[in-house]
């Protein structure tokens, strides 16, 4: 019975996890994609062998590398959104930068237009 827990904890986690992650890695997948793919994993691992007692040890070691796993791409994503949350931060800073010089030249002519039209 042990055997077969760890054929199956191996395979889980150097096949199917392993196959999933190098999609992720390839761009065949998305991170999402991934995380489903994991998830939806553990829920045929555990549907296989809930009625074995003996599998609490391996299955707490197999939701260990899941999790650490499912941290990674959360982390990626979030890493991800913070830089594009800047980008759009930084480009917005400029235009606005822009806004305010076109705002101060318009505000020069208009003090001209207004100096000349009084002085006529």
């Amino acid at each position: 019975m042990q055997e077969n827990l760890e054929a199956l904890k191996k395979l889980i986690q150097d096949d199917i996890i392993g196959s999933i992650e190098k999609n992720l890695e390839a761009g065949n997948i998305t991170g999402d994609d991934a995380r489903r793919l994991k998830e939806l994993t553990m829920k045929l691992y555990r549907h296989i062998y809930a009625h074995y007692n003996e599998m609490g040890d391996v299955s707490e070691m197999v939701d260990e590398s899941l999790m650490l796993e499912y941290d990674i791409i959360e982390k990626q994503h979030q890493k991800e959104l913070e830089e594009a949350v800047t980008e759009v931060r930084a480009e917005k800073d400029k235009e606005i930068k822009e806004k305010e010089k076109e705002i101060m030249i318009l505000k020069k002519k208009l003090e001209e237009m207004e100096r000349s039209k009084s002085k006529s």
